[in-house]
């Protein structure tokens, strides 16, 4: 997670998407934006974008048509998206947002609208970030939050709240947590509860409808690498790769739990996926986690280090992406430099994987080599 006080915010609305539609009055056409979810999520974008085409054409104006059209975008070019990507999804969120305002012009109280509000400009605002834009991003945490506060009373009628108002409630006492700078600041925030946010994203997963996968996958998230349960995690991620085995992201998640489970001999199935993959992101994973298997399972340094090394040579020519796999890489050949007797190395190793560090098993590992040697 990057560490800005617009993407606490930001993070409590990202990537979900509602069916619990008023327009949406019969099971068919419920069943219809249901169905689109699994080749988004399973990266059949063709297959999804004739979904959609086919429901656009029986509700070409309700929101959640370009809200689809920017999600399947979003996990097509995820984790890596090029500009032309951002100008994409920002004409699909902008028509999200016209759609739904025209909506709350006829009622407005509708809770439906203001859940798409709600997401698209929360998704705008954390593009807007990530390329920059920082103005454009603090205007869309604006309305964010607004919105965040209006799904705290929406949520029992709407469901599909429990989502971001969980989020919310977490990263409100967490974020502040982890990033100390930020606590002079959050205190203009309603106040939240870290364990009222993990019931109800957990809640999330088991009641909501297109809500259930993102409230799962950023759940497992939270417990990989904010709580350090990975068993909790592995029980949320196990079943999305079972269902969307070409998503790779869930993949690469699947295999941090079994990591910090040592059980990366149950891993090899999603290590085939991600190492022959086109994409730079998920080989890197790839490589780094064959690393571990072959320094923790086989006792093969030397099989290790040479994918460790291929990983941060690949992970070093996207110097922004892909943080928590080149730190693994890292302190993995810092590990194998020490084998080697190689300390001023392993230092050296050990000093890049604490700078990149996501989880506190990095840096204490780092902290605690650099400290005696």
């Amino acid at each position: 997670m990057k560490g800005s006080i617009y993407l606490f915010i930001s993070l409590t609305v990202s990537l979900s998407v509602s069916s619990q539609s008023s327009i949406l009055d019969n099971r068919e056409l419920d069943s219809l934006v249901m169905a689109i979810a699994t080749p988004i999520y399973n990266l059949h974008h063709d297959e999804a974008i004739k979904q959609i085409d086919a429901l656009a054409k029986r509700i070409p104006h309700h929101p959640i048509i370009d809200m689809l059209y920017a999600m399947n975008i979003m996990w097509e070019t995820m984790p890596d998206p090029e500009p032309e990507n951002f100008t994409e999804i920002e004409t699909y969120l902008l028509q999200t947002i016209s759609k739904a305002d025209q909506i709350l012009e006829t009622n407005g109280n509708d809770p439906e609208a203001v859940f798409f509000l709600l997401m698209a400009h929360g998704l705008l605002g954390q593009y807007y970030h990530e390329q920059g834009s920082t103005f454009k991003a603090i205007g869309e945490a604006k309305r964010v939050y607004n919105a965040v506060i209006s799904g705290f009373s929406l949520k029992e009628e709407y469901i599909e709240f429990y989502f971001s108002t969980g989020l919310y409630n977490y990263y409100r006492e967490k974020y502040p947590i982890l990033y100390p700078i930020y606590k002079p600041f959050v205190w203009i925030f309603r106040s939240g509860n870290i364990e009222e946010g993990l019931n109800q994203l957990h809640y999330a997963t088991r009641n909501t409808i297109l809500s259930k996968v993102e409230s799962a996958r950023y759940l497992a998230y939270i417990y990989l690498r904010y709580e350090a349960e990975p068993a909790k995690a592995y029980d949320l991620l196990a079943p999305l790769v079972s269902l969307y085995p070409r998503n790779l992201y869930f993949h690469t998640l699947l295999l941090e739990a079994l990591m910090m489970m040592q059980k990366l001999d149950e891993a090899t199935y999603s290590i085939s996926y991600l190492i022959v993959s086109d994409n730079w992101f998920y080989r890197m994973n790839g490589l780094t986690f064959t690393g571990i298997l072959e320094e923790k399972n086989n006792n093969n340094p030397a099989y290790a280090k040479t994918y460790y090394s291929r990983a941060v040579a690949l992970g070093e020519m996207h110097k922004n992406e892909g943080m928590h796999a080149k730190s693994l890489a890292y302190a993995g050949l810092a590990r194998i430099s020490d084998l080697e007797n190689n300390v001023s190395m392993a230092k050296k190793y050990y000093k890049k994987a604490a700078k990149l560090a996501q989880t506190k098993a990095v840096r204490k590992e780092s902290a605690a080599y650099l400290k005696n040697h």
